[in-house]
């Protein structure tokens, strides 16, 4: 579902021990060039692609954003 928030698994060789497993997101689109989802991160204000997220269906974006 578009707009909707996501959460992307982040890989261990970018966290350290303490830091969250995971980031929200918003899902934004499918990926053209490899497999995976484009989704984007409103704390570093930048996309990423992930293959690997869970989606909150129930909750839309557009009441999260700024």
């Amino acid at each position: 579902m578009f707009d909707c928030i996501t959460y992307g698994h982040v890989p261990d060789e970018k966290k350290s021990k303490l830091n969250p497993k995971v980031e929200k997101c918003f899902f934004i689109g499918y990926s053209l060039e490899r497999k995976g989802y484009k989704c984007f991160n409103p704390s570093t204000q930048k996309l990423q692609m992930s293959r690997n997220v869970v989606f909150d269906e129930m909750v839309s974006c557009t009441h999260h954003r700024r």
